[in-house]
């Protein structure tokens, strides 16, 4: 379980990659990345694991849509090719959106 949520932190950092299928059609396409890395990251329940949903989503709103629909379609485990520079870099700030107690999750 440690390994799959340093693996999501990962694909966020890397291009923030954590989108998949589950389109209900509802939202701009920052509103759905959003949705899907919370919703990867809340899947994980890990102690001393929390997320800021709002940090989430205000770095997220400011991808473009292009950025956004190249990741919703490389989906959850997908690489998406073609991102922009500011792309990664909304990844990388990203982790400032996850605070993680090493201790806590070294326990668990």
């Amino acid at each position: 379980m440690k390994s799959r949520l340093f693996a999501t932190l990962s694909v966020a950092a890397l291009a923030l990659a954590a989108c998949g299928g589950d389109d209900d059609g509802g939202g701009s396409p920052q509103d759905q990345v959003a949705d899907m890395m919370i919703d990867a990251l809340n899947e994980e329940d890990m102690e001393g694991v929390e997320i800021d949903e709002d940090c989430v989503r205000d770095q997220i709103g400011e991808l473009s849509d292009s950025d956004a629909e190249l990741i919703l379609e490389a989906g959850p485990d997908g690489d998406p090719e073609g991102l922009s520079t500011d792309a990664e870099s909304i990844g990388m700030a990203m982790l400032d959106c996850v605070d993680i107690d090493v201790s806590a999750v070294l326990d668990e």
